[in-house]
């Protein structure tokens, strides 16, 4: 006959057990389910139209929140950048429906740039006549130094040249310039523009994001030494790479 103290140790046990199945989260109906709870951002998220339209996206930083952190930045330019860039727009605008300069969304910004000094590329004279002044005339812009040419006077399709570069060239350069941004095969830059003495804004596409290419916005600041990017949502079509052969340097 079982006694009366074998009872009273298993009604203890049995209540421990309940006990512990309750406090224990993860044991559930009689089974385990592990919760993940280190969801990290640590990708910068392709913009869709309209979304964070003229904030800056980056990448939330470890056992931080998923959601990215945004920095409002000024989106005033975008008016007087889209007149200046009108052939550009336009260039785009065949092949990418409602293409529009309001619709780019800033992915990141740099703060306080080096910008290097650098000797002057032994370029074509040709090249002298497309680059662009400031409104002052103090300084110049020279994005095609590295365009090569098929004979004098000429430029070869874009795409050509593995390199690219926007120079920044003083009224007194003496034979230096200064590199403002310089790409290899993933970007290009089409064209530039001047919104002020001081301000410029660089039109080209890159792929450094999501590994496609998109038309992107490159705007710096000369006084602050900043630099701020801007990608546009929809993907660039491959025969939209070639504003420099079929606009710039149209035969």
């Amino acid at each position: 006959m079982i006694s009366l103290k074998f009872w009273s140790i298993a009604f203890v046990a049995v209540l421990l057990f309940f006990s512990a199945c309750k406090d224990n989260p993860n044991i559930q109906d009689g089974s385990a389910a592990s919760r993940d709870t280190s969801t990290v951002v640590d990708t910068i998220q392709t913009p869709v139209p309209g979304a964070n339209e003229g904030n800056v996206v980056n990448p939330a930083a470890e056992n931080q929140e998923a959601t990215p952190q945004k920095t409002k930045l000024p989106t005033n330019w975008m008016d007087d950048a889209s007149t200046k860039l009108s052939k550009w727009t336009a260039y785009h605008g065949q092949s990418i429906s409602d293409f529009n300069v309001k619709k780019f969304v800033a992915i990141d910004t740099f703060q306080d740039m080096d910008f290097p000094e650098l000797p002057m590329e032994k370029t074509d004279p040709g090249f002298e006549d497309y680059r662009i002044a400031s409104p002052d005339g103090q300084k110049q812009l020279d994005i095609y130094c590295f365009e090569r040419k098929l004979k004098k006077g000429k430029a070869s399709p874009a795409g050509m040249s593995k390199n690219a570069e926007v120079a920044l060239l003083n009224a007194a350069a003496d034979g230096n310039k200064t590199r403002l941004l310089f790409c290899d095969a993933h970007c290009h830059f089409d064209d530039a523009v001047w919104l002020d003495n001081n301000t410029v804004v660089i039109a080209g596409y890159s792929d450094e994001v999501d590994q496609k290419f998109h038309p992107m916005l490159w705007r710096i600041d000369l006084k602050n030494k900043s630099v701020w990017r801007y990608l546009y949502p929809d993907e660039l079509p491959a025969s939209n790479k070639y504003y420099i052969k079929d606009i710039v340097f149209a035969q």
